[in-house]
């Protein structure tokens, strides 16, 4: 299982737009929106793609989001919401 949240993480550390990683990746940037809000899942082509992207081990997307980062860690967001 992928958890989309993870992907939206990743993303956001690796300071990209949906549309900047849509891009990097060969999606839409609707297809990223919904990969982050798990409403449809991406291929294993897709995940290594945005893996490659991000620098993020494709293990990293498969754990669920429980670390949040707090503002001033990283950015100035919360990077795991519930």
């Amino acid at each position: 299982m992928i958890f989309g949240k993870r992907i939206e993480q990743a993303r956001k550390l690796s300071g990209y737009t949906r549309k900047e990683l849509a891009v990097n990746v060969g999606v839409t940037q609707s297809a990223i929106a919904h990969f982050e809000s798990d409403s449809y899942p991406s291929s294993e082509d897709v995940l290594e793609s945005i893996s490659i992207a991000t620098g993020f081990l494709p293990s990293f997307f498969a754990h669920p989001c429980e670390v949040v980062f707090y503002r001033g860690s990283l950015g100035h967001r919360d990077h795991c919401e519930s």
